[in-house]
């Protein structure tokens, strides 16, 4: 897949400041995004007002953590 991005550095236990930083420099055309506020709401915005694209991204970054999920490393 040529047009996914290598983020490995932005998942983990990082803050969450780490990652909206790297996708402020990352040239992005549109975002989802989707969080956990500190009293325990989940909080979801996104640059497009389609409903379909935001379902679009949240079933691709599924596919995108199950895919990286099973990769076997190499040692």
């Amino acid at each position: 897949m040529n047009n996914v991005i290598d983020m490995s550095e932005t998942f983990g236990p990082i803050t969450p400041e780490k990652v909206l930083k790297a996708a402020l420099s990352s040239d992005l055309k549109e975002v989802v995004v989707i969080g956990e506020t500190q009293d325990g709401t989940v909080y979801l915005s996104a640059s497009t007002g389609e409903p379909r694209n935001i379902m679009w991204f949240l079933s691709a970054a599924k596919k995108l953590t199950m895919d990286a999920a099973f990769v076997e490393v190499e040692e």
